[in-house]
């Protein structure tokens, strides 16, 4: 072995090339873990969204008799809005197991619960991207249109301010489960009632005002309607709806999260 090659063996990895390293390692672990080493598993993946949402075509257009909702065909306004809340959906019940998924890994000083965080949810985003572009040309492929943002810097905002809504819930509810486990209840309850209370299956424009008013207090309704206005040309939002409210609401949680973490972080280490 040539002294230069000896020479970049012992040169030092800064912290920065340490983590990176921990967090792809961490990525492909967890894509293997979740795909089994086989292709069924990718597969599967890939066919449970989209299956989901020809669910709820039929559920609209079949059942209900609607094909196009105020001049949209309703593929489109679902698609619209659903992609920003299954990634807040994704986060935040994948993030709340990732630390105990990652357990076994923490004897390494190089890992931290905050790299499983990291990768889980990177890994997570890049693989609803490519739902989303396969289901938007297999939808185009039948003829559903437009299946482009007609103001993607508007669209690319909203899906952000879901990615980091649901890193924070996620985050935070791991640090919760940790302490008391029996709230993991709560995601499996609360799924449905907020897909449906946010809009994202039923256009909730019809509801008395009452009704509008208390549904508001729901960031992701925001998020839902301000995705289609970005999403739709010529799309009217609901009233009261806007960026503001959820904002507030992401940053609150962020926030939170850090804090319970930078409480429990050695608690997740040596549980």
């Amino acid at each position: 072995m040539s002294v230069s090659a000896v020479d970049q063996l012992l040169v030092r990895r800064s912290s920065w090339q340490i983590q990176r390293a921990v967090i792809f390692a961490l990525m492909m672990r967890e894509l293997k873990t979740r795909f089994g080493g086989q292709w069924t598993g990718a597969f599967w993946m890939l066919v449970q969204p989209i299956a989901e949402l020809m669910m709820f075509l039929w559920i609209n257009t079949v059942i209900r008799g609607r094909v196009v909702r105020d001049g949209y065909d309703f593929v489109v306004f679902l698609l619209a809005g659903v992609t920003g809340f299954r990634l807040f959906r994704v986060l935040w019940t994948r993030l709340s197991h990732a630390a105990s998924a990652n357990k076994g890994l923490f004897g390494f000083k190089q890992v931290k619960p905050m790299d499983a965080f990291i990768a889980r949810a990177a890994l997570d985003v890049v693989l609803e991207i490519v739902i989303f572009v396969i289901t938007a040309l297999l939808l185009a492929r039948m003829g559903y249109g437009p299946l482009m943002p007609s103001d993607i810097l508007a669209y690319l905002g909203v899906v952000t301010v879901c990615v980091l809504f649901g890193l924070g819930m996620g985050i935070s509810f791991a640090v919760l489960l940790d302490v008391a486990p029996r709230l993991e209840a709560i995601t499996h309850v609360l799924t449905m009632p907020l897909m449906i209370l946010s809009g994202v299956i039923f256009p909730l424009h019809r509801l008395p005002p009452e009704a509008l008013e208390v549904l508001l207090y729901n960031p992701l309704l925001h998020l839902v309607e301000m995705a289609r206005l970005a999403f739709l040309p010529g799309y009217v939002p609901l009233q009261g709806a806007g960026m503001v409210y959820p904002l507030v609401w992401t940053l609150v949680t962020l926030t939170l999260a850090m804090m319970l973490y930078r409480w429990r972080r050695r608690m997740l280490i040596a549980s």
